[in-house]
């Protein structure tokens, strides 16, 4: 369950990203998403109050506790900077190639090095095939990123790879804290999408808004229960499932012929949907 909520999530993010795109203008700045993002910290500091002063949530306040929360929200409001300024300058189909080959690369070092896990087989084979194949279509056009982009997506992946790990490790410290956190990423999707849909359509916005609206209530739903499963799964999986919407960016691009349809593009998806299919089949 926690697999598929996580793919029909990534399969909505996706969606969002292809509306979000074509409504995305060069000059807006790539820092309005974090102030819209603070709009909520007042929201979720008299969620928690209320919630510590029922006792329903429980604050463990030492510093090796609260570190992992603290770093967490720095590095999803950076994230989600670097996001915007990449869909500016890049194209759908290389950022989400890029991201998911260096992304899969960390996760599966963070695994090893830091949560000392142990891959199966077939797991290690689906890594293998996702890297391989969101690696070609992250240079499809034959053209590599300029440096500044190269740095911004090297540095996006290693602080995405840093924010599940402290997750990950703030369920140790901060279980009822880091569970409640992950709704608010969820709500942070609203007004993620409708930064950019709303000023997009200047006569009737309603047309867009009723498009967006079930996306977003799956996405929301979708990352809502990931975000329980975070610390039971391995994160180069979780960097994976939650990403495999992804692949409608190749097939977005493909469609509208902004990708070429040579044998490398079509190599690379094929590689991309063997690695999920040894990902969802039993082992």
């Amino acid at each position: 369950m926690p697999m598929l909520a996580a793919i029909l999530s990534g399969l909505c993010f996706t969606l969002l990203g292809i509306l979000i795109k074509r409504n995305t203008s060069e000059g807006v700045s790539p820092f309005i998403l974090p102030s819209w993002l603070s709009l909520l910290f007042p929201v979720w500091c008299v969620s928690f109050l209320v919630m510590h002063s029922t006792g329903t949530l429980t604050f463990n306040l030492a510093p090796s506790a609260l570190v992992w929360p603290l770093l967490w929200a720095t590095c999803t409001v950076t994230t989600t900077t670097l996001l915007v300024w990449l869909l500016q300058s890049l194209s759908l189909t290389e950022v989400a190639g890029y991201k998911k080959a260096l992304l899969t690369v960390l996760a599966s070092g963070a695994d090893v090095f830091i949560f000392q896990t142990a891959f199966p087989i077939a797991t290690i084979a689906a890594i293998a095939l996702i890297l391989g194949g969101s690696f070609g279509i992250g240079q499809a056009r034959h053209k590599l990123p300029t440096p500044m982009q190269a740095a911004a997506i090297v540095g996006w992946c290693l602080i995405l790879t840093l924010q599940v790990s402290a997750y990950k490790q703030g369920q140790l410290f901060q279980p009822a804290v880091m569970s409640h956190t992950i709704i608010a990423q969820g709500m942070s999707t609203f007004l993620y999408s409708l930064l950019w849909l709303l000023p997009a359509v200047n006569r009737n916005p309603l047309p867009r808004i009723a498009v967006a609206g079930p996306i977003l209530l799956v996405a929301f739903t979708g990352v809502i229960l990931e975000g329980f499963a975070y610390a039971g799964l391995p994160l180069a999986v979780i960097i994976i499932i939650t990403m495999s919407g992804a692949a409608l960016f190749i097939l977005h691009d493909l469609w509208n012929g902004d990708l070429p349809r040579t044998k490398r593009s079509y190599a690379s998806l094929a590689a991309i949907a063997i690695g999920f299919l040894l990902l969802i089949l039993p082992k």
